[in-house]
């Protein structure tokens, strides 16, 4: 079936014109929202993002940062930070608890992860990043923990935890290694 303007000879020559531009443009745009759409890994945008002081969080072991969209968690290497931003239709997941488990889903797309950030179902497969996290000074009231939003990381880099005396104030915490606080070894969830 061949589509040409005489089939829609019933509309005023100018409409047709139109329509035919509207019809045209209608169908592009269609096109290019559906592939926004498509499997397209979202990266957030650049910035620092405070999760709190290295005091409130020293016995966490998971904090969800609901307005900031990040979950931090700790385990015995450090402290390591997570976006809850699905990366395919770059929506904010919501937690949702499933028996003993806790997921996250996504409110549009029904893409679900872990809490380790894999994706477990709906149309996305990319892996949730894995942010940097930082200790900055807190004008003598001890060490903030900042997230640097942007800059992904490997699952497997920590934050050292800080030793008792630098949490009041004093230096950085040391690195298990020699990498500016990365790790080589990989992790367990």
């Amino acid at each position: 079936m061949n589509f040409s303007p005489r089939k829609i000879a019933f509309l005023p020559a100018g409409t047709r014109g139109l329509l035919i531009v509207f019809l045209v443009f209608g169908f592009l745009n269609i096109l290019g929202f559906l592939n926004g759409c498509m499997n397209s890994e979202y990266k957030r945008p650049y910035g620092y993002l405070r999760l709190g002081t290295a005091e409130e969080l020293k016995d966490a072991t998971r904090v969800y940062r609901d307005k900031l969209r990040l979950l931090l968690r700790r385990d015995e290497r450090g402290f390591y930070v997570m976006s809850t931003i699905c990366p395919y239709d770059r929506l904010p997941l919501i937690p949702v608890k499933e028996g003993d488990t806790v997921h996250f889903v996504s409110p549009h797309s029904r893409s679900k992860y872990s809490l380790t950030g894999d994706p477990l179902g709906g149309p996305s497969t990319y892996k949730l990043p894995y942010y940097r996290l930082e200790y900055a000074d807190d004008l003598g009231q001890g060490k903030l923990i900042f997230a640097q939003v942007g800059s992904e990381v490997d699952r497997s880099w920590r934050l050292a935890p800080l030793s008792g005396n630098e949490s009041e104030g004093g230096g950085l915490g040391e690195s298990s290694s020699s990498k500016d606080s990365l790790e080589d070894s990989p992790s367990s969830p």
